[in-house]
C-alpha cells in the first residue's frame, strides 16, 4: 500500500550569463519524474505518482517477490528489469502497470521462478502493456529440479505476458474415469488415462464375509500412485479375502 508522490520532483537548471561562466540563476524545473540513475535500484510494490525513468545501469526489481508496482504516468526502462513468478501466490507474478511503458534498447528483462513447478498453460501478466525488450529477455529455463526443459510463449510484444507451453506439470483431469483391469503373469494390472496422473489409487482389503466397506477410514493410499497412471500388483492366492480398489482426487 506504499505510495511515493513524485508529482513535484524535478531538477535545478543553471543559467549563466553571456560569458558562459558566471552563474546568474538557478531554475527548479518540475517534471514529476523519479529518475533511477546508474547504480541505483527501485524495488518493491505500491504506487508511484508521476513518471519513472530508469537509466542505463539501473535496476528495477518489481515485486515482494510478487505483486504490482503501479506508475500513474509513464515509465521509461533503460536498465535491468527483474520480475518473479510464484504460482502459489496471489497474484502469481510481479507486474509493472503504467499509462505508457517505453523500453529502450539497453533494457533487459530477467524472469525468475521463486516457487515450485508450474502447470503447463499458466499465464503470467508481467506488464499491462505490450513491451519489446530488444536488449534481451531471460525466462526460466527448467523446472526447479532442473530435469525438465520449459518451453514458453513469449507474448510480451503482444500483451505483456508469458505463458508456459510445456516442460511443467500437466493439468490434472478431474472428471471421474474408469480403471482398466487386466491380469498377466500372476499380477493384476490397473491403469487409468495419463491426464488423470495425480489421482490417488486406494486399496481396501476385507474378508469375503465383510465385503466392501463404505467407511473411508478403511481405504489406504497405494504408495507412489499419484505420480503414475498404472500399477502392477501381485495376486495373493493364499487368502480368502477380497481386495477393492478405487481412485480419488485430490
Amino acid at each position: 500500500t506504499a505510495v511515493l508522490d513524485a508529482s513535484t520532483m524535478g531538477y535545478a537548471s543553471n543559467q549563466y550569463d553571456s560569458d558562459g561562466v558566471t552563474l546568474t540563476n538557478q531554475i527548479l524545473i518540475t517534471n514529476s519524474t523519479l529518475e533511477i540513475v546508474s547504480g541505483q535500484t527501485l524495488a518493491g510494490i505500491g504506487i508511484i505518482r508521476g513518471n519513472v525513468k530508469a537509466d542505463v545501469g539501473s535496476i528495477v526489481n518489481i515485486g515482494l517477490p510478487t505483486g504490482n508496482l503501479t506508475v500513474t504516468n509513464n515509465v521509461e526502462l533503460g536498465g535491468a528489469v527483474t520480475v518473479s513468478i510464484v504460482t502459489s501466490n496471489a497474484p502469481n507474478c510481479s507486474e509493472l502497470l503504467a499509462h505508457n511503458i517505453i523500453v529502450d534498447g539497453t533494457a533487459t528483462l530477467v524472469v525468475t521462478n521463486r516457487g515450485t513447478n508450474i502447470l503447463n498453460g499458466t499465464t503470467f501478466q508481467l506488464f499491462n502493456h505490450a513491451v519489446n525488450f530488444t536488449g534481451g529477455v531471460t525466462l526460466p529455463a527448467t523446472d526447479p529440479s532442473g530435469t525438465s526443459t520449459y518451453v514458453w510463449n513469449n507474448n510480451l510484444t503482444t500483451d505483456g505476458s508469458i505463458q508456459l507451453v510445456s516442460g511443467g506439470i500437466n493439468p490434472v483431469n478431474t472428471t471421474p474415469t474408469n480403471i482398466v483391469v487386466s491380469v498377466s503373469g500372476g499380477n493384476i494390472n490397473l491403469s487409468w488415462p495419463a491426464d488423470h496422473t495425480g489421482w490417488r489409487l486406494q486399496v481396501q482389503t476385507n474378508s469375503l464375509a465383510t465385503g466392501l466397506s463404505t467407511n473411508d477410514a478403511d481405504w489406504f493410499d497405494v504408495s507412489g500412485s499419484t505420480s503414475v497412471n498404472s500399477e502392477s500388483i501381485p495376486i495373493n492366492t493364499n487368502t480368502n479375502g477380497a481386495v477393492f480398489y478405487r481412485m480419488v482426487y485430490p
